[in-house]
Order: C-alpha cells, then structure tokens, then sequence
C-alpha cells in the first residue's frame, strides 16, 4: 500500500509508463496477489533510497534495474518468468544461524528450564553434534556472486 500511495503522490513520474487509466492501474495494485514489474520496483527504489539489482539467470552477470546512485542495494532474484526473490550475502545466513543457536539456547534454558550442556553431551554422545558441524560447509570461490545466495 506505501508503493500504491508512492506512485498516486508521484503521478506525473510513472503515468507515462501505465496502459489504460491510472486510476485503474492503482486500483489493481491494491490486490495483494497482483504481480508487480519495473515501474513498481523503480518507485521502490525512490521510496527507500535504494537501487535494484536483479539476478535473472545462473552464470550471468545481474541486471541494474533501477541506477539512481543510492548507496544502498537491494539484491533479487526473477524466477519461473514472474516471481522475484530475495538473495542474501552469505554472510547473513552465516549471523542467522549464529542468532538462531543463541535464540534455541536461550529458549532452551530460560523457557523449557533444560540444561543446554546436558543435551550437547547427550548429542554428542550419538554422533549428531559432530555431523550437523561437519556438512554445512561451502567452499570458496574467486566469483563475487558466490558471497551471495
């Protein structure tokens, strides 16, 4: 609804760009299962002071979609012709992961009142904690796009 809002307040920028009645194309962007392109993502890229990047196929460098000089960046990736997702540094799953091993910890201990030392030892013991550390591991390579997923 802040895009829809965006684009009434800025009429004379993106009418231009809009088949059939504005009004009409407002309206439609009201549905929340309405899919949303170019014009959307450059009055996004307005309201947040932040420029599009968009990955479209594997091996190929992505697209600037929106070039307004923001420092900020926002990383997509356009799948099956008419979803984008959101792609992460590698470095966010990485702190994600770190949060969410002190979030269990914390809710282990201090919710469930479980001895967290107790339960490694116990994981330990069967061989999972020794496992899980091993497998999530992923090998570097030179490509800038490998910091990203």
């Amino acid at each position: 609804m802040a895009c829809v809002d965006y684009l009434r307040k800025n009429r004379e920028k993106f009418e231009a760009f809009i088949e059939g009645p504005f009004e009409d194309y407002l309206k439609s962007l009201e549905n929340p299962q309405e899919w949303v392109g170019q014009v959307e993502i450059s009055a996004l890229s307005l309201m947040y002071k932040k420029d599009f990047i968009i990955y479209q196929e594997p091996n190929a460098s992505p697209s600037r979609v929106t070039e307004n000089g923001f420092s900020d960046k926002v990383l997509l990736c356009f799948s099956n012709g008419n979803h984008y997702d959101i792609v992460y540094p590698i470095e966010y799953a990485e702190k994600a992961a770190l949060c969410q091993s002190l979030l269990y910890e914390l809710l282990y201990e201090k919710v469930f009142d479980m001895d967290v030392k107790k339960i490694m030892a116990e994981l330990s013991a069967v061989g999972v904690a020794e496992e899980s550390n091993g497998s999530s591991e992923v090998s570097a390579s030179d490509s800038e796009d490998d910091n990203y997923r």
